[in-house]
């Protein structure tokens, strides 16, 4: 039970915590803030993928065979593209018409939050598998999560609302993934094979989250360089932790 807490908090902490500051950094300095994004999203690109692919992936075929591990990959992939697709969606309805912007916000929020959702999946099973590896997990996703609450931000700005309400707003975005790590967590505690599961979701999603968004993420907010400093400077840090703990 004390583990179950403890996975819920730290989800929490790097959900509310990664688009809380996303909001912040919107009400106080504005659009600016996107390019001091750039090193820092390839750096946390490059970690997920060496976790992922050094550490991760191992031990969920280890534990659920290599078959059912890359279905469950897939499916963890498939659940942030279809979240990401609800998001551009909606995105692309309201972002022309000057009074829905509020909806607009409202619509990009409800995105981020079932995405968060899948993100907590990913905490709670590397919690599971070693505690120092999910603290990693939690941070980097975090650290992802800044600029997706600039990104819901921006439409509640320009509407008009209030700099209180903009941060509350993208501080309860974060809270599914509490719940994301609770349920991985409470799965991975109940067998071995569903802990392999897990970590093969998360491990899709982390995949999907690196290479289709941060890494491109960063080339588009500064340059090529830029991203591929931080990208191996991350990959590098990955390796080092894979091979400490």
């Amino acid at each position: 039970m004390r583990i179950l807490v403890a996975t819920a908090v730290l989800g929490l902490v790097a959900g509310v915590g990664g688009t809380g500051l996303g909001g912040l950094i919107v009400v106080l300095f504005g659009r600016i803030a996107y390019r001091c994004l750039a090193p820092l999203l390839a750096f946390a690109g490059g970690v997920m993928l060496s976790l992922v692919v050094f550490d991760m992936a191992p031990g969920a075929i280890a534990a659920a065979g290599a078959i059912r591990a890359a279905a469950a990959a897939v499916a963890g992939g498939l659940t942030i593209l279809a979240s990401e697709r609800l998001l551009r969606a909606r995105d692309s309805k309201l972002s022309n018409r000057e009074d829905a912007l509020l909806s607009m916000g409202v619509a990009v929020s409800t995105a981020i939050a079932l995405h968060n959702f899948a993100e907590g999946l990913a905490i709670g099973a590397s919690v599971m598998v070693m505690v120092e590896l999910g603290i990693t997990v939690a941070i980097l996703v975090a650290i992802h999560n800044v600029p997706e609450g600039m990104a819901m931000s921006v439409p509640f700005r320009l509407g008009g609302t209030g700099s209180g309400a903009i941060f509350l707003a993208t501080a309860l975005a974060g809270l599914p993934m509490g719940l994301g790590a609770l349920v991985a967590a409470y799965l991975g505690g109940i067998s071995r094979y569903f802990l392999g599961l897990s970590l093969a979701f998360s491990s899709g999603a982390m995949v999907y989250v690196s290479v289709a968004e941060l890494i491109p993420g960063a080339v588009r907010l500064s340059n090529v360089f830029s991203a591929l400093v931080g990208f191996l400077i991350g990959t590098l840090l990955g390796l080092a932790v894979v091979w400490a703990v």
